[in-house]
């Protein structure tokens, strides 16, 4: 239970949902 963990996957949702809502965007 690392914090350093916890932000990690928290980045990689949030990059998921980037990429997602440009190639709907587009």
């Amino acid at each position: 239970m690392s914090a350093s963990g916890g932000l990690r996957s928290a980045l990689l949702i949030l990059g998921l949902i980037l990429a997602l809502s440009t190639v709907t965007l587009q």
